[in-house]
């Protein structure tokens, strides 16, 4: 396996949207780095993240 891909659905307020989408990048990379799965594998497979705004 070379790459697993996430696909998470975050779910806000349709006001809220704008405000997530521009914080977006820096959260998931947070998520990222304290995510134990993917700190465990990382050295193995490439994790890429591709999230949708709901």
């Amino acid at each position: 396996m070379d790459t697993i891909t996430h696909y998470p659905i975050i779910s806000v307020k349709s006001t809220q949207k704008e405000q997530l989408a521009k914080k977006l990048d820096k959260l998931l990379k947070i998520a990222d780095n304290n995510c134990m799965i993917s700190n465990s594998i990382r050295g193995n497979v490439n994790v890429k993240i591709q999230p949708k705004i709901k």
